[in-house]
């Protein structure tokens, strides 16, 4: 047996535990069965609802917005003009 460490935002891991609960499983039981059936169907399964699209990509779009935050030597400037220079740069 071995470890493997995941990050994960804390009101996913809060759900997560929730729903293990719910199942009357520890955690780690519920993610190895997630990944045993992903790895013997051969395919990983994602919802398709474009809300929850829409929030995926927001919260990347945040999470890069950041990043180039951080690392910005020069003046500010706003998420959407971000977006812009990136998909120019594509």
């Amino acid at each position: 047996m071995t470890n493997i460490n995941i990050r994960v935002e804390n009101s996913f891991k809060q759900q997560l535990e929730q729903f293990a609960r719910q199942l009357g499983l520890p955690i780690t039981t519920v993610i190895e069965a997630s990944v045993r059936d992903a790895m013997e169907v051969g395919e990983v399964s994602f919802r398709t609802d474009p809300d929850y699209a829409e929030q995926m990509e927001m919260r990347a779009d945040i999470k890069a917005y950041d990043r180039a935050r951080r690392f910005n030597r020069g003046p500010n400037i706003s998420l959407d003009q971000l977006k812009q220079t990136l998909a120019a740069d594509v």
